[in-house]
């Protein structure tokens, strides 16, 4: 099937947006950065985002949730070669996720630049439950910026040259089940929250493999706890009171301010 080229500015819709296993849909930036979904964004096909704006470096998706289904790749990297029609005159365009409710990834999410996921409820980078296959991907080739509450990963979440910065929309507690999944920076730091936090907010890390410089939590009065597999890199934490453990790796421990 041939693919379908928009113009974001000119997509109109009162309901979900929703690309078929099938289709491979290109949305261009260049004469807006947001496009505005009223319902759901649901994608099982192949869905690239570009600017053929230079001034245009963000495309942004604003959706009451966020869909992207097993197999399906959602991306602003463009294939090898390219795609007839398309121009695209941003290199490393960033890619951003806004959802009401929930951004649930069982497929592959790239970003060229920075990839930035905010979610009211959860943002889920997992298989649905008894299926099988390839691990679900979550990947920038800068930062990767996670703004929510609670994340469950059980496949890959990366920042290939820059670092993880998970934060809450809203001053709340953090919960990051990462049971049989893997946060990687390792050319940058894994930050949850930043030096600026103040108040009591719990952190909860569990499972998974941590990989990064350094791990940096930010609790202010409230309790850390992280019960991983492995974590490498160095793990400076600043709350109330920590808990922490890993299965496999030796802890490196930097800062620890309670």
């Amino acid at each position: 099937m041939l693919p379908q080229i928009f113009d974001a500015h000119n997509i109109q819709t009162s309901g979900d947006l929703s690309i078929g296993k099938d289709q491979t849909v290109v949305i261009d930036f260049g004469n807006v950065a947001a496009l505005n979904i009223p319902g759901n964004l649901v994608n099982a096909g192949r869905l690239y985002a570009v600017s053929s704006n230079p001034q245009t470096t963000t495309a942004i998706f604003n959706a009451a949730n966020i869909h992207n289904q097993q197999g399906a790749l959602f991306s602003s990297i463009l294939p090898a070669g390219g795609i007839a029609g398309v121009t695209a005159g941003v290199s490393n365009l960033s890619l951003v996720l806004n959802a009401i409710g929930n951004i649930v990834n069982a497929g592959t999410i790239t970003s060229a630049g920075n990839l930035t996921a905010t979610a009211g409820g959860q943002i889920i980078n997992a298989l649905p439950a008894g299926a099988v296959g390839p691990g679900p991907v979550m990947q920038a080739l800068n930062n990767v910026n996670l703004q929510t509450a609670n994340i469950l990963n059980s496949g890959l979440i990366a920042a290939q040259t820059g670092s993880i910065n998970i934060a809450s929309a809203l001053a709340s507690n953090i919960a990051i089940n990462n049971a049989a999944g893997r946060l990687e920076a390792l050319s940058g730091v894994i930050n949850i929250r930043d030096a600026l936090t103040t108040g009591k907010f719990d952190t909860l890390l569990t499972g998974g493999d941590v990989l990064a410089n350094a791990l940096n939590i930010y609790s202010g009065t409230g309790k850390i706890t992280v019960d991983v597999d492995r974590l490498d890199g160095l793990v400076n934490v600043y709350g109330g009171d920590a808990y922490l453990k890993t299965n496999i790796s030796a802890l490196r421990m930097g800062n620890i301010k309670l």
